[in-house]
């Protein structure tokens, strides 16, 4: 964990942490940043909810914990819209759907358009109680100074190594375009969420598996029970042979639409 991750866990545990943070870095970075600050900041004993952080974190990833926000650009938009922040104001200035903090993250502040970040301002300079906003960007001198003013800037290390998280509806994204044969698109999507970092594979890999292992469990499927078992083996077999982490994953994603693909790898 890096030396800056370190100062927000403890100005948090502390409750002297800054309610609004500017995380500049390479994207990919600076919202795996977010979000394992956000896992820790919704999981905290100071929340008094109850809840384990297990428990906390596997809520976050499926993206169903009422205090965790993220809007992000839609893949077929070239920026974040103001209607996108419709559903923040609400998220906002209601009250929490569970007792304790909440966490808004925006991926990222330099691809929302004038107006969106116009609307945006009165949040950031009077944040509700108990709410952190996290505001990631590529290029300070792309924000505008008036967030920029409003925020305290974190910058993230390109060589500085974050646990990722990945989230259903990224994973299931990514099963959508295994189940119709768009390998194209999943490789791009793939490169979004790992960033180039092919360690960042295992836990994809980890991730998609959860998500076809829930699959199985609600169909009682026989046929996906077998796919999940091969994936799994499959994989395992990827790791003690050293096999490319990337080339592996598109195997496994290829596998789903077609599953001979897989036995033959394995065979």
């Amino acid at each position: 964990m890096s030396d800056e991750h370190d100062r927000l866990r403890q100005l948090f545990d502390a409750q002297q942490m800054a309610p609004c943070w500017l995380i500049q870095g390479i994207p990919v970075q600076a919202r795996l940043f977010a979000d394992q600050l956000a896992c820790y900041i919704l999981a905290s004993p100071l929340n008094g909810h109850g809840m384990t952080v297990d428990l906390v974190e596997r809520h976050i990833k499926n993206g169903s914990f009422g205090n965790s926000m993220v809007i992000q650009k839609n893949e077929d938009a070239s920026e974040i819209s103001v209607d996108q922040l419709v559903p923040v104001f609400d998220f906002l200035h209601k009250s929490p759907l569970i007792p304790g903090f909440r966490v808004l993250i925006i991926d990222s502040i330099d691809q929302m358009n004038r107006f969106g970040v116009n609307s945006l301002l009165k949040s950031l300079e009077e944040p509700p109680q108990k709410t952190y906003i996290f505001l990631i960007c590529r290029q300070l001198a792309a924000v505008l100074p008036t967030i920029r003013s409003r925020c305290q800037i974190v910058h993230i290390d390109e060589n500085v190594s974050i646990q990722p998280v990945f989230h259903q509806k990224e994973v299931g994204e990514l099963l959508q375009c295994a189940y119709r044969g768009d390998f194209a698109q999943a490789q791009r999507l793939c490169e979004r969420l790992c960033g180039g970092d092919k360690a960042q594979y295992d836990v994809l890999a980890m991730a998609l598996f959860d998500v076809l292992y829930h699959n199985v469990i609600q169909s009682k499927n026989g046929n996906e029970a077998e796919l999940w078992l091969l994936l799994t083996r499959f994989w395992e077999e990827a790791k003690t042979t050293h096999l490319d982490r990337q080339h592996a994953f598109m195997t496994v994603l290829a596998s789903i639409e077609n599953p001979s693909v897989l036995k033959a790898a394995i065979l």
